[in-house]
């Protein structure tokens, strides 16, 4: 009986050493299964942040399409103003002029907004129509002017 009782002995030694190593190898390949699945969330979270990032790349680039310039080439004028104190200016290929001098060679138009600087002071300019032809100054004093396209009003029978 002794033998048997050794045997069992060894046998409940060896089944716990098992069952020990069992519990081992499955909290290794738990922690394999864990790593993995975050590697794979975190890929995926880094995946949808650079489409995003990338959709909305491509409505801004939408959005600002190259829209001419000659669009709103011409004449404008300050509207609601004694004629002796109107402001005007003239928009061409050569740029912005102010009574027949060029106080700037390039403009910016996206379309919904005009902006040029002259020295050190920039002017910017908000469409108030589809047609482009009226705007209205955006500056932080109380009076924001108003300025039409001349000849406009001939372009609206069209």
């Amino acid at each position: 009986m002794s033998v048997s009782v050794k045997k069992n002995k060894i046998n409940e030694v060896t089944k716990s050493l098992y069952d020990e190593a069992n519990k081992q190898a499955q909290a290794k390949s738990a922690f394999k299964r864990k790593l993995l699945e975050r590697s794979l969330m975190l890929l995926a979270l880094v995946g949808t942040i650079a489409v995003a990032a990338l959709f909305v790349d491509v409505i801004t680039r939408m959005n600002q399409s190259d829209i001419p310039k000659n669009v709103i080439y011409g004449t404008w004028v300050e509207q609601k103003v004694a004629h002796y104190a109107k402001d005007e200016f003239v928009l061409s290929e050569r740029g912005v002029s102010v009574s027949g001098s060029i106080v700037a060679t390039d403009f910016k138009f996206d379309g919904n907004h005009f902006e040029y600087n002259a020295g050190d002071k920039t002017y910017r300019f908000r469409m108030i129509n589809a047609e482009n032809t009226e705007m209205i100054l955006e500056s932080d004093g109380y009076y924001n002017p108003l300025f039409k396209l001349e000849g406009s009003e001939n372009n609206a029978l069209r």
